[in-house]
């Protein structure tokens, strides 16, 4: 998540939060190190009871005016 919000310009929490108002499924804390050790991993299924396969999700940039 954070690579991937850097690479977009803002930050990995506006990127999980803009994810969890969309229903777009994330991977919960401590799933890539539990993946790395070969521990077992829950995958639920995903929805898509809200938005259909061709709703676009989009985040917002803010910047700060005057810093």
């Amino acid at each position: 998540m954070k690579q991937i919000a850097e690479d977009f310009g803002f930050n990995a929490i506006r990127l999980a939060k803009a994810c969890d108002d969309y229903e777009i499924a994330r991977p919960p804390a401590g799933y890539w190190q539990k993946l790395e050790y070969g521990k077992a991993i829950v995958k639920p299924p995903l929805s898509v009871d809200r938005f259909g396969p061709d709703a676009i999700a989009s985040v917002g940039i803010c910047k700060q005016v005057g810093k």
